[in-house]
């Protein structure tokens, strides 16, 4: 498929609005090939992760002492609690071995150590118009290989009662402000549609509630609600209707597609927390993070200068960030603007970043889309997992090391052999 053509395809079908932005093609027409081998791995990494993540949450609702290393603000905590109230009476649950909820673990490879896993995402968890629409508009010429992505089938047969839920109706809830958000929301209610499931879409103060704790979007009955937007947004939506949806939320008038627990998880200094305490977990899970998740440490002012002397060896990441934004990579970054950062942090806000160790990701040659001729770029493996189950593979090639909303999207395929 030439590449007017696949845009044109992918703006009219899957809602990808934004294929070119800045005056580049962030879509290409050549799949990124994956053997078996290396799906299977990938996806064996996620399932583990997943694994992990229900461990930290559970471990936050038993634990005094993680609440007070994550030190949620007060209204974090409240959601944290509301969740634990549901899960203490039975409300909500743990539909699998997984967390339970739809995450996408981003794992790329390094030069020298294999696999890590960089980052995950188990709110905003985005790719569906690139992944799913790619992959279904290029299969077909590509033989050879196969489509792994499921993200739309696991959610139809959760919608459909064959895993905890029984509802046609799902009403999912985004940043109207953001297109891309609205992308996610209009795809998921097209593809969601051909398999006679029912999906509302609007903002979070579109969803209104009755006496007896059910929600209503738009005046009609949904049972399942996806918050598809950052759960520490919740403290900017207006405090009635906060108030409201937890209320009813707590009652057991609608169930969350992810729950609002994972919001620990969104919080970067996870990666911190498992290495300071990975003795409280099993010997499996401290194998996991040692060999896969790069040494992270909490900001310390004090060590300010060793920052400065490390710099071409850490990466900073405040602890709230997204989409690759207040993420400083020292080695991209002058002498000079790494000073004035460090400094900067270490005087404003030095709770707020974590310090990671530097991965040295392993590039690869790849065509560019409009002039075919190949260029170096650096793949990131974003693998959904869908309550416990492996639901596709988001993959992104980037110019440099850090994969931000200017890469390339690319469908991925896996070859048949």
């Amino acid at each position: 498929m030439d590449l007017d053509t696949l845009v044109r395809r992918l703006t009219c079908d899957f809602y990808k609005w934004d294929a070119y932005t800045a005056g580049e093609v962030r879509v290409s027409p050549q799949p990124f090939l994956l053997s078996e081998a290396q799906f299977e791995e990938l996806s064996a990494i996620a399932l583990a992760f997943d694994r992990l993540i229900r461990r930290t949450v559970e471990l936050y609702h038993t634990e005094p002492r993680v609440r007070r290393f994550f030190c949620l603000p007060s209204s974090q905590q409240r959601l944290m609690a509301i969740e634990g109230e549901r899960r203490r009476v039975g409300l909500t649950q743990w539909p699998s071995h997984g967390y339970g909820g739809i995450a996408r673990y981003d794992i790329v490879c390094s030069v020298e150590q294999g696999w890590k896993v960089l980052e995950w995402n188990t709110d905003v968890c985005g790719g569906q118009p690139e992944c799913l629409g790619l992959a279904s508009l290029l299969e077909g010429e590509w033989p050879e290989a196969r489509n792994p992505n499921t993200l739309i089938h696991r959610l139809a047969d959760i919608m459909l009662g064959h895993d905890g839920l029984a509802t046609l109706t799902l009403g999912v809830l985004y940043a109207t402000g953001y297109a891309e958000d609205a992308q996610v929301a209009c795809v998921l209610r097209e593809l969601l549609r051909r398999h006679g499931i029912r999906v509302i879409i609007g903002a979070p103060t579109n969803l209104t509630f009755a006496g007896d704790g059910s929600a209503r979007l738009f005046g009609e009955r949904v049972e399942v609600i996806y918050n598809y937007f950052p759960t520490s947004w919740f403290d900017q939506l207006p405090r009635r209707w906060v108030r409201s949806f937890l209320g009813a939320y707590v009652r057991g008038g609608f169930e969350l597609m992810t729950p609002l627990d994972q919001i620990i998880i969104q919080n970067k200094k996870v990666s911190a927390f498992w290495h300071q305490y990975r003795t409280w977990f099993t010997a499996d899970e401290q194998a996991l993070i040692q060999r896969y998740v790069p040494s992270t440490q909490c900001f310390d002012p004090g060590q300010g200068r060793r920052y400065m002397e490390r710099r071409e060896t850490i990466v900073l990441k405040k602890i709230d960030g997204r989409q690759g934004e207040e993420v400083l990579v020292g080695r991209l970054t002058t002498p000079g603007e790494w000073a004035e950062a460090v400094a900067s942090i270490a005087r404003e806000e030095p709770e707020a970043w974590t310090v990671q160790a530097w991965v040295d990701i392993r590039p690869v040659p790849f065509p560019q889309p409009e002039t075919a001729r190949p260029e170096w770029m650096y793949p990131c493996f974003g693998v959904y997992v869908v309550r416990g189950e492996i639901g596709g593979i988001y993959t992104r090639l980037s110019r440099t090391p850090k994969t931000d909303y200017r890469a390339l999207n690319v469908a991925t395929l896996i070859g048949v052999h």
